[in-house]
């Protein structure tokens, strides 16, 4: 059943009852409204005559049903956090020391990372999306038991490991389940480390996880299994509709530009420029904060219609919704109509942008400029998979013209 949407700030606070006061505890969430239109979810406590304001979230006016999820899960969470404080206020009026290192939920912290790694307009970003694909196998793992952050330890580590091994995809596939790919093993068990690690600095457990696993323990991802299209499977769904008509222009322009989801989904003509080299993307990528300056060919020009309409500086290049699966899926399904067999997701159209420059003869040093890597060992991957052989190489001699 679809529930009532709020959509304004005032219907935020009402609905999810943000001004109601509660003399018995001494910690409250409260509800404020910003300039931008959001609400500021924060914690509010009147201690012996001191009064504390400490923001724990923000929610956005709903306009959908995924929004309106998302809220509901943001207050879940500041309410357990807030329940929290407030016990930790009785016990120390009582003389007790606070305790929150026992009682603090996986699931609780995780959403919380889910929380840090959301954009201005309420999506997650691709680290957001791994924590919460972690946090189904986690589930999964644990048989759904309420496992809490202090519980964490060595055992458990190992054991969600060995059950990464033989774990399913947690998305229901047109051919039924199938297990997970290497790549993916690792970047699960990189994010549980990682949602542990931050768990300790955030100082809710001591547990180290470093050094715990052998690098021979690790999920191992063969070279080269990165996967990519050719120039003739990006020509077949050019010539395809795709049901997502927005999703499927961003992603042919991806494939001409290097741009990553993250980028290319914030991407406004205000970062569209123009030089004596050409016409190029200037922006901060959101995974590195770094600089990243891609030029743009004439097929990407004519994707996103350069040069045509009054575009304002602010104004975004694509109008993309969605995240993760959702994407994931539209895109499978337009591969599968235009004949592609393989599993395409938007970052195969980054894979395929630097296959499909290094195919053309493009410098190695171009292509690491190109989509903004920091190291080109990362690079030289793209080169291996082309798996061109010696004697194609060679074979470039001849076109010397050298007559003997």
């Amino acid at each position: 059943m679809k529930r009532k949407l709020f959509a304004s700030a005032r219907e935020l606070v009402e609905g999810y009852e943000l001004d109601k006061k509660d003399g018995a505890a001494k910690v409250v969430l409260r509800g404020r409204i910003l300039k931008s239109g959001n609400v500021q979810l924060y914690l509010y406590s009147c201690i012996n005559g001191g009064v504390t304001r400490k923001a724990v979230g923000t929610i956005v006016p709903e306009l959908s049903q995924r929004q309106r999820a998302e809220n509901m899960e943001a207050v879940r969470l500041a309410r357990a956090r807030a329940g929290l404080a407030n016990a930790d206020a009785i016990r120390r009026g009582h003389g007790f020391a606070p305790n929150l290192k026992s009682r603090v939920l996986f699931v609780d912290y995780v959403s919380e990372l889910m929380r840090r790694n959301t954009g201005k307009d309420g999506s997650l970003n691709s680290a957001g999306v791994l924590y919460r694909a972690m946090m189904l196998h986690f589930e999964d793992f644990s048989g759904g038991r309420r496992v809490e952050v202090g519980e964490i330890g060595r055992d458990m580590l190992v054991g969600f490991n060995t059950y990464l091994k033989t774990a399913k995809t947690v998305r229901k596939l047109k051919d039924g389940e199938r297990e997970l790919s290497q790549r993916t093993r690792r970047q699960m068990l990189t994010m549980f480390i990682a949602a542990i690690n931050k768990a300790r600095r955030d100082g809710l457990t001591d547990f180290m996880p470093s050094g715990v696993l052998d690098r021979y323990e690790r999920p191992k991802v063969e070279p080269g299994g990165r996967e990519y299209l050719t120039a003739e499977e990006v020509r077949a769904l050019a010539a395809t509709e795709c049901k997502n008509k927005e999703l499927g222009r961003a992603f042919l322009f991806c494939c001409f530009s290097g741009l990553r989801y993250s980028d290319v989904r914030r991407l406004t003509w205000g970062d569209v420029g123009c030089d004596a080299n050409g016409v190029f993307v200037r922006m901060r990528m959101q995974k590195t904060s770094d600089l990243l300056t891609a030029y743009l060919p004439e097929t990407a020009k004519r994707i996103i219609g350069y040069g045509e309409g009054n575009h304002q500086a602010g104004d975004k290049v694509f109008e993309l919704t969605g995240e993760g699966n959702t994407t994931g899926r539209i895109l499978q399904k337009w591969a599968d109509a235009a004949g592609v067999q393989k599993h395409v997701t938007f970052h195969v159209s980054r894979h395929t942008c630097a296959t499909l420059l290094l195919n053309l003869g493009a410098p190695i040093e171009v292509v690491q400029r190109q989509l903004g890597h920091r190291n080109i060992v990362t690079t030289q991957i793209y080169a291996k998979l082309l798996n061109r052989s010696i004697s194609e190489q060679i074979d470039k001699f001849d076109t010397l013209g050298i007559n003997i």
